[in-house]
């Protein structure tokens, strides 16, 4: 049995430290006047001046990180809670402000002509920082005077995210009466869209759907704010190409990568539509009959026993997992647990969802879950300790270097379900139960790629279009297109035109989710790699994991003898795809 809903809840005191909030804030701002009193010194910095300003730097990065990530906690389990909204808006300025005040060393260090910026970043006292020093320079085409810098940044407290916290305000208190059951968390009611029960499944979808598209109209304003704060600031002000370019640039990605990664997703998506009609010819056979439609792309295949996964069962899985691939797997993901550092079940006004989010390089990482024992959570769980393992593993970087681009953010989450489900496939002798987590691995991999890949493309149309005067009619009609690219034959109720409002990082981080891409066909060829190699391989990947963000995507993959700019690259992990759908046929013949 679960434990209660507050047995496993995570120690957010421990995130101040021994301070308070308000002698955190009193050393920010001491720190802060400090680094800009160095402004009339910076023609004439050397060296091991700069070194000294970057661990400055640094150590107003922790301070902010640990407010930002106390209020953050803080309010993910209890949306309502006003006190932490205040506290949240209030800080939000406060760290608006005083990253303004400092603007004008990024400035400096983007403008310095390519002697006086070579010296520093050839410099052996500034190793740690090369990377950071070099990326800041990459955005001098598209940095504006100081104060139009400034404006951008005030403008951002009252612009697309602001507006994104009003969706997630709205979203997060939506309560539904399903199944006999009142007042359920979306959590609870999503869950469904993997019973074995047909009616359940068609149920759990019409009733969040409806939810969302009730707010529809409330949800394109907010979402036309979003993109027309975007477009603006990225296309007529700072001038980029393109609206994803901005995405590209924070990500270190070049543009063309992406279009190549998204090309190659767009050729191969007959390979899911083709899996989800042999998964439904498989499942008429099998279990309970149910229509060829959207609402059961996740039906399971079912054996005799379901198997619950309550959090202590899934935990003690995890930790046998990564004990088996890596000591220092395991040991990361025991500190979280160790710590307290885990907030595991679902209750009332907490964030749907789960993260993990890794602070500043002397903290253990902290992990959000919404655990209700399904398979799926299982999946989530040791998705969302990978995340913890890699930031513990990259807190040997300094606080500029610590965190992963987004790319590469999603790689240890995603191999580590691999490994689970790879244990899993292995440990099972029957071909029924084999079957069952083979097509839930398939439904997993179209859920991070395929479908991940077209709320990009989906993204990618809405900001170059709402600008034009787009209605939320043509928007739905667009996004029903790409359904049925995806899906071929199957039936789309009309319900589904507008489930792009249910989908957070639509509204929360515009073109985040083709990270999600990246990571789960990148993971393909890692774990290849893995089978192919064994421990050889090991040390090559965590030395991937410890860098953090001290490189970028490209340089990190081509260490390991991996070209992402190659059509060939991406297309092997639909290659792996297409053997686990013949294993299929194989099994079920």
């Amino acid at each position: 049995m679960a434990k209660k809903t507050n047995d496993i809840v995570w120690d957010t005191a421990k995130v101040l430290g021994k301070k308070s909030e308000g002698a955190l804030i009193d050393e920010l701002k001491a720190k802060v006047r400090t680094f800009c009193a160095c402004r009339k010194k910076l023609d004439s910095l050397k060296p091991e001046g700069l070194r000294k300003l970057l661990l400055l730097e640094e150590e107003i990065a922790v301070i902010k990180r640990k407010l930002h990530g106390y209020y953050e906690l803080r309010l993910s389990v209890n949306t309502k809670d006003s006190d932490m909204l205040a506290k949240t808006a209030k800080f939000s300025q406060l760290a608006t402000d005083l990253s303004n005040d400092m603007l004008f060393f990024s400035l400096w260090f983007i403008h310095l002509d390519e002697k006086k910026a070579g010296v520093f970043l050839k410099s052996p006292l500034l190793s740690g920082y090369h990377h950071y020093l070099y990326e800041m320079r990459k955005e001098k085409p598209y940095i504006r005077s100081e104060e139009v810098e400034k404006i951008i940044s005030l403008k951002s407290l009252v612009g697309a995210g602001a507006h994104s916290e009003i969706y997630s305000l709205v979203t997060s208190q939506f309560k539904y009466d399903f199944n006999g059951k009142k007042g359920l968390a979306q959590e609870e009611v999503v869950k469904n869209f993997y019973s074995k029960d047909p009616e359940l499944r068609e149920g759990a979808y019409s009733l969040v759907l409806q939810r969302y598209k009730e707010n529809a109209t409330v949800f394109n304003e907010l979402y036309k704010n979003i993109v027309l704060d975007g477009t603006t600031e990225d296309l007529k002000i700072r001038g980029f190409k393109t609206p994803i370019s901005s995405q590209n640039l924070s990500n270190e990605i070049d543009d063309r990568i992406v279009e190549t990664l998204l090309k190659v997703v767009r050729k191969n998506v007959s390979v899911f539509s083709d899996y989800f009609r042999l998964k439904w010819k498989i499942n008429q056979k099998k279990g309970p009959k149910y229509e060829f439609s959207r609402y059961h792309i996740y039906a399971p295949y079912t054996v005799k026993v379901t198997e619950r996964f309550d959090f202590d069962k899934s935990k003690n899985i995890m930790l046998e997992l990564f004990s088996g691939f890596s000591s220092r797997f395991h040991d990361a993901a025991s500190e979280i647990l160790e710590k307290r550092h885990v907030h595991a079940y679902p209750k009332p006004n907490k964030r749907s969802g789960a993260f993990c989010i890794g602070l500043h390089n002397k903290e253990t990482p902290f992990i959000m879950l919404n655990h209700t024992g399904t398979l799926t959570d299982l999946f989530t769980l040791v998705h969302e300790f990978g995340h913890g393992v890699h930031d513990s593993l990259a807190r040997k970087q300094n606080n500029l270097s610590y965190q992963a681009s987004i790319p590469i953010a999603e790689t240890a989450s995603i191999f580590s379900e691999m490994l689970l489900g790879d244990k899993i496939i292995n440990d099972i002798k029957d071909d029924d139960e084999k079957t069952a987590i083979l097509i839930k691995l398939l439904d997993n991999q179209f859920a991070t790629i395929i479908r991940q890949a077209y709320f990009v493309i989906f993204e990618i149309f809405a900001h170059d279009s709402i600008s034009k005067g787009l209605t939320r009619e043509e928007m739905n009609k667009e996004y029903r297109k790409l359904l049925k690219e995806q899906f071929g034959r199957m039936k789309i109720p009309s319900l589904f035109d507008e489930e792009w409002h249910y989908v957070p990082h639509i509204h929360y981080s515009p073109f985040y989710c083709y990270s999600y891409v990246w990571g789960n066909l990148l993971v393909l060829s890692l774990f290849a790699m893995y089978q192919k190699e064994g421990e050889k391989f090991k040390d090559k990947y965590l030395r991937l994991l410890e860098a953090g963000g001290s490189k970028s995507p490209v340089e990190l993959l081509k260490e390991i003898g991996i070209d992402p700019s190659k059509e060939e690259f991406w297309q092997q992990g639909f290659e792996v795809i297409r053997k686990e759908i013949e294993e299929l046929k194989r099994l079920t013949n």
